[in-house]
């Protein structure tokens, strides 16, 4: 049986405004607390997540250990817990067009089904739940729970293809690892995170989809 691993947030789920509102919210608070603009602040915690991006440490997606470290070294405190917002993040998020009819018909192919996302279960787990995803995949990788990140070839073991919408976790570093990978939607969205991590060619996806509901269309042609 083959396996498919598939990315949460911006595959199957569209998250990314929801997100956004909590980050900026963030941003904000640490900027007016420690008298730095929030450009800064946001460019001190990107720097401080790429380094740990770069050591595949599941930290770089725990969105209260980074808020802690950041305003531990501007000497502030700041009140937002993002773990007890995701429930109601959750909420605003939405499944992409034929998420849920994907999953199943890729069932119906014969396909061992893997949600796998960088993401910390602490927070996934909540949009997993409400969303209902688990109910239709045989398994769930957070970074938490394997203990990398998708830039490490442990992440994937046992899996044959990688599908989503990150062009360098679930493309480059999964085509490098031997297996093939769908690329959903734009090419072009995070050649900034490619540069950042010293990227200079990124490989090519096996194939390109605009949206997750045309994956059981072309799955098998990669996998035959």
């Amino acid at each position: 049986m083959k396996t498919i691993v598939i990315d949460l947030d911006g595959t199957l789920v569209e998250s990314e405004k929801a997100w956004l509102r909590i980050f900026s919210r963030a941003y904000e608070e640490l900027s007016h607390r420690s008298g730095i603009s929030v450009d800064e602040i946001v460019s001190m915690i990107r720097n401080f997540r790429i380094k740990l991006i770069k050591f595949s440490d599941p930290k770089a997606f725990d969105w209260d250990y980074i808020l802690r470290t950041i305003s531990s070294k501007l000497n502030i405190e700041i009140d937002l817990c993002i773990e007890k917002e995701t429930p109601y993040i959750a909420q605003k998020t939405r499944l992409a067009n034929g998420a849920i009819e994907t999953l199943k018909q890729l069932k119906e192919l014969g396909l061992r089904i893997i949600i796998g996302t960088n993401g910390n279960w602490k927070y996934q787990k909540h949009v997993l739940i409400h969303h209902r995803l688990i109910d239709f995949v045989d398994e769930i990788r957070t970074s938490d729970i394997i203990g990398c990140l998708k830039n490490n070839p442990k992440f994937f073991i046992g899996a044959d293809v990688s599908v989503g919408d990150h062009i360098v976790f679930d493309v480059h570093y999964p085509r490098t690892f031997g297996l093939k990978a769908v690329l959903v939607g734009n090419s072009k969205k995070y050649l900034a995170t490619a540069k950042l991590l010293g990227i200079n060619e990124i490989a090519k996806p096996s194939i390109t989809v605009r949206s997750i509901d045309e994956l059981p269309k072309v799955v098998h042609s990669i996998l035959d």
